[in-house]
This record gives C-alpha cells, sequence and structure tokens, in this order.
C-alpha cells in the first residue's frame, strides 16, 4: 500500500527581522492559585481577542494539569515592552506577591536578532532554561528585561 504524501511547510519570517516569541507559564501551586488566575484570565483572554499593537499571535498551551501557558510573537520589542508597561500587564506585576500566593509564574524571551532572557516568579521547581543555566538574581543592573538580554549577549561574547 502507498503510503499518503506528507506536507511539509515552512514560513518566510524576513518581514519581520526583529521577531521577538516570549513564553509565559503559570503553575498551580495551592488551590490558593485558583484565585490568582481567576484575577488575570479576564486580561489574558482580552490580549487574545484585541491584540495589542505590535502582537502577531498568541497561542494557549498546556505543559501539565497545573502547569500551562502561552505562546506570543511580537514585531519588536518596543511593541512588547509598551504592551508590558500598559494595563493589564503593569497590574499584574503590581500585585505580584499577592498572586503568586498559590501560583508560579515564568516567562522565557527570544530574540530574532539574538538574545534569550526569563523570569521565574515562586516556581515549585526548575522550568525551562533553569533545567541547565546557571542562576542570575533578577536586581541592579538586570531588573529590567532588555537588560537581562544585552547582559546575556555581552556575557556570550
Amino acid at each position: 500500500m502507498m503510503q499518503p504524501a506528507i506536507q511539509r511547510q515552512s514560513v518566510d519570517i524576513s518581514a519581520y527581522p526583529e521577531l521577538v516569541m516570549i513564553m509565559l507559564g503559570f503553575r498551580l501551586r495551592t488551590w490558593r492559585g485558583l484565585q490568582a488566575l481567576r484575577r488575570i484570565g479576564p486580561g489574558l483572554n482580552q490580549i487574545a481577542r484585541e491584540r495589542p499593537e505590535g502582537l502577531l499571535a498568541h497561542e494557549g498551551m498546556m505543559f501539565g494539569l497545573t502547569h500551562f501557558g502561552f505562546r506570543q510573537y511580537w514585531r519588536d520589542i518596543e511593541t512588547l515592552e509598551r504592551f508590558t508597561r500598559g494595563e493589564p500587564h503593569a497590574d499584574w506585576w503590581r500585585r505580584i506577591r499577592e498572586m503568586s500566593a498559590g501560583a508560579g509564574f515564568w516567562h522565557e524571551t527570544y530574540h530574532a536578532k539574538g538574545g534569550v532572557e526569563a523570569l521565574y516568579v515562586a516556581m515549585p521547581g526548575p522550568v525551562g532554561l533553569q533545567h541547565f543555566a546557571p542562576r542570575r538574581d533578577p536586581v541592579g543592573p538586570f531588573l529590567s528585561a532588555r537588560a537581562r538580554v544585552q547582559g546575556g549577549l555581552a556575557g556570550a561574547a
């Protein structure tokens, strides 16, 4: 019997030279984490529905029964940063201590032009890059995502 041909595809991202992909995760640690999920859920739905400027795609993912997240593609770092400084994102970070009472949050950001940065808050165990990269506290010159990318690029040189 002949096997049906498998359709192979690729993409041309040349129109997006400054593309940024961010993976965002949320992991329930206790039942209190459901409260945090209820707080951020409406904002996440709004982001997916209204697509802020620069957001090219937003996809949900399941890593496990208590661990899920999103993958987003942004046109460039400037539009991503503009989004993070506005609502609802800015409110989430103002309330991160309260929201992380029963949940952990993380993100990893990958830049087409080079550079990767990550942040992990109240995670119960390692995830993603934490499995192999040495720990670096996000303080001082590494407080902002842009500084973490630039610092990582300088450290790789």
